[in-house]
This record gives structure tokens, sequence and C-alpha cells, in this order.
């Protein structure tokens, strides 16, 4: 997935984009030193929402609606959804995935931050549910899973294994996220589009 994603430079930021949410304003990137303000400018949205949030490894996630423009803080969860244009939604991961998907006919979007105890809790099937609320369709929604620990580099104990899979080991072993949440989107969420 990740080879599909294109590297830019606007303002001197540096960020990368998928040509599958050409439509959308998106950006995956690194912290910048001025924060949200540059990346929100170089995608064009300079007085725009910027939405964070203090994330739990859990399975909240939060609808913002229209509202005012700055800088937003969110009650802690690791999720959030929008309709609203001109809005700026972030979560920050390191081993956890990064979640964006868009329900296109809906102008809804949505990122969450997917680590192992929020796949395991459904943060996922619940980001998409507040998808559907805000008036999308699975069936139409586009998915991409970020980037992440590879599968192959993630050893992790039985009770992980267990809690996310459902599946027994006698030991640690890998866990790939990445395809735990595609089967995931696939399977019990019926997105077409990953």
């Amino acid at each position: 997935m990740e080879k599909e994603l294109k590297l830019k430079e606007q303002d001197g930021v540096t960020f990368l984009q998928l040509p599958l949410f050409r439509r959308t304003k998106h950006a995956f990137s690194t912290k910048t030193r001025k924060g949200g303000k540059r990346l929100s400018a170089a995608l064009g949205i300079p007085k725009g929402r910027l939405l964070t949030l203090r994330q739990v490894h859990g399975a909240e996630v939060r609808f913002h609606g229209p509202g005012a423009p700055g800088l937003h803080l969110a009650d802690p969860c690791d999720g959030h959804v929008t309709d609203a244009v001109c809005a700026l939604l972030t979560v920050a991961t390191a081993d956890c995935v990064p979640v964006f998907a868009v329900a296109p006919d809906a102008r809804a979007v949505a990122i969450v931050h997917a680590g192992w105890r929020g796949v395991a809790a459904g943060i996922l099937e619940r980001g998409l549910e507040e998808m559907v609320a805000a008036g999308g369709r699975a069936e139409d929604t586009v998915m991409h899973c970020g980037v992440s620990i590879c599968g192959n580099c993630y050893e992790v104990g039985p009770e992980v294994i267990s809690a996310v899979t459902g599946r027994r080991v006698p030991g640690p072993t890998r866990l790939d996220l990445r395809n735990e949440l595609a089967a995931r989107a696939t399977r019990a969420c019926s997105i077409a589009r990953l």
C-alpha cells in the first residue's frame, strides 16, 4: 500500500498523499516544527479547523460537525469523523496504524489510530459506524492503512493474538495489524476498496 503514496512538498512542508483520495485534502506527515498550521496551509486550508486528540489506545471515535476555525483538542479518543469542510483531522502513530477512510457520496472522512488494543476493541468498526451515521455507505467507502510497523517485525504475546484475532497460539508470534484491519474491513464492514 505504501507504494501508492506520493511524496509532496508545499511551502516547506513535506508530506505523503494517496492518489486514491485525490478529491479529499489529506496528508501523511511527520510532525512539523510549526505544527498543524503549516500543514493546514500547505494543504490549502489555512483558515480551517485543526482537530487533534489525546489518544488512549481504545475504540472511542468522535464526530465533528461544523465549527469555529483554529486548533481543537477532542476529548480522549482514538478517532475522528467529519463531514464538515475545511476540517483537518489528525492522529499520531509510531507502531500503530493510521487508518484513513472516505465516503465520497456523503463527503465524510474518518481517521483512526489503530494499535492492537484499539483493533481488539473495534476502533475500525466504530469509526466506520460513525461514517455511516454521517450518511456514508460502507460499501462505497474507500480505506487506506497508512505506514506502521510491519507484521514481520511486530512480535507479541499469545494474549495479544487472542485479543485481536481470537486465535490461540502457544507462545510469542508475529502480528500484522494492517492485514488484520484489511480483513476486518472486507469481512465485517463491507469495504470493497482498500
